[in-house]
């Protein structure tokens, strides 16, 4: 699928992959044409649970957070301080994290689904995951093409 087509159902709000090294301004370019917010969640600088708080924290402008899983779900299902037709995280490099802790790495999948879930079911604007894969694949997410 592509991203554009996905971004055009909100009921398709969810975890995808994206192959390879993606060009920030090309998916910049279509997540915005379509009017929605692009957040690039860069795992390099995710080593632990705590560091991947901060760096969400930070990207996503929490204006509230209690640094656990619960404030996680509630921040994500909320992002009303958010303007936007709906919201695309980008996720790169989160190898960093899944290997130091996956049960950890889990636990966040399993919340970005509800968050989104929820979102959806108040007909929230849409907030879709997206994880740079560079090669084999995450789990059983499905697959995006940039173009």
């Amino acid at each position: 699928m592509k991203i554009s087509e996905v971004l055009a159902n909100p009921d398709d709000a969810g975890l995808y992959q994206i192959f390879g090294e993606q060009q920030m301004d090309s998916l910049k370019n279509i997540v915005e044409s379509n009017g929605f917010r692009l957040f690039w969640l860069d795992g390099n600088r995710i080593s632990s649970v705590d560091q991947f708080y901060d760096e969400i924290v930070t990207v996503l402008e929490f204006p509230f957070f209690g640094q656990n899983f619960n404030a996680l779900y509630d921040c994500l299902s909320d992002l009303e301080w958010l303007s936007g037709k709906g919201f695309v995280l980008y996720y790169t490099d989160y190898a960093n994290l899944l290997n130091i802790a996956p049960h950890d790495f889990d636990t966040i999948l399993d919340v970005f689904v509800y968050a989104i879930d929820f979102r959806r079911q108040y007909t929230l604007p849409p907030l879709y995951i997206l994880f740079q894969v560079p090669q084999g694949k995450l789990f059983s997410l499905r697959d995006l093409e940039l173009s």
